[in-house]
């Protein structure tokens, strides 16, 4: 399904910017903020989790673009990108698997 749906555009010629955005393993500063910063969330499937180490390589494999901040999660490195990017009139399309949501901004 990942690649089904996560890779169409980047494989359809699409001159549009495209990057895969991971978690760091570690600490984020959010972690550094609050003690007890994600005490009530849900510790990610263990299918899901296996899954990671899989994309990741398939996309080093592709050569498709990869971004991961030390100290960041990829929810922070997403917005500020689509930020950044709205800045300059750029239409901005964010999907996230995790949580099977979209969000567009423009």
């Amino acid at each position: 399904m990942f690649t089904a749906l996560s890779l169409h555009p980047c494989l359809s010629g699409s001159q549009v910017p495209a990057a895969f955005v991971f978690d760091p393993p570690g600490a984020t500063f959010r972690d550094k903020l609050f003690e007890k910063y994600k005490a009530q969330r849900q510790p990610m499937p263990d299918e899901m989790r296996v899954q990671l180490p899989l994309v990741r390589r398939l996309c080093e494999a592709m050569r498709l673009p990869i971004l991961e901040i030390k100290g960041y999660e990829a929810d922070d490195v997403i917005g500020t990108m689509a930020v950044k990017a709205g800045k300059h009139n750029l239409e901005v399309l964010i999907e996230q698997r995790e949580s099977e949501k979209k969000a567009q901004r423009n």
